[in-house]
């Protein structure tokens, strides 16, 4: 309605006006589509390390049920509440604006690396190994999850989408 009373001003520029609004569309679809196969790679590595995490998980679990000492049954406990923090409270953690690492994991991980020194006394050399590698996976996940489109993109989305949006006041309403 506001550009209807205009609309002969604009018959001289017609042909850069619509170079100019298919522009801003193309440049905001490809913006979005840059943004969107960015945010689907960070999703295929996290489920990638997810899958590696597990296995890792899995393996130490067997080793400590391969051993016979008291100390492996606490460890395989502690292993168990170790992991269901890390779902219940150090994921969510990680999905917020700011991401963080769960206080509660790290207290779990701590008794987990107690009982594993105990049992590295008795011949386990390969249980510090495995823990190592758990602890630079919990790094990894807050460094992942600190990865993300970063606002400019949505900005530039924006604002191309309602430069379009203006542009369409070129054309009459019918």
């Amino acid at each position: 309605w506001w550009f209807a009373p205009r609309l002969d001003r604009f018959d001289a520029h017609a042909k850069l006006a619509e170079l100019v609004h298919s522009s801003l569309l193309a440049f905001s679809v490809f913006v979005l589509a840059l943004a969107l196969t960015d945010v689907q790679a960070n999703m295929a590595r996290a489920d990638d390390a997810v899958s590696r995490e597990a296995s890792l998980f899995g393996r130490f679990e067997r080793e400590l049920a391969a051993r016979p000492e008291p100390e492996a049954a606490t460890a395989r406990k502690q292993l168990r509440a170790y992991a269901d923090s890390l779902v219940l409270d150090e994921w969510p953690r990680l999905s917020e604006a700011v991401p963080s690492l769960s206080p509660q994991s790290a207290t779990h991980l701590a008794g987990l690396w107690d009982s594993g020194r105990k049992l590295d006394g008795q011949g386990g050399a390969g249980l510090r190994a495995t823990l190592d590698r758990l602890e630079d996976f919990r790094q990894g996940r807050l460094e992942a999850a600190t990865q993300s489109v970063p606002r400019i993109f949505w900005w530039m989305i924006a604002t191309f989408l309602f430069g379009a949006m203006v542009m369409n006041g070129r054309y009459e309403l019918n």
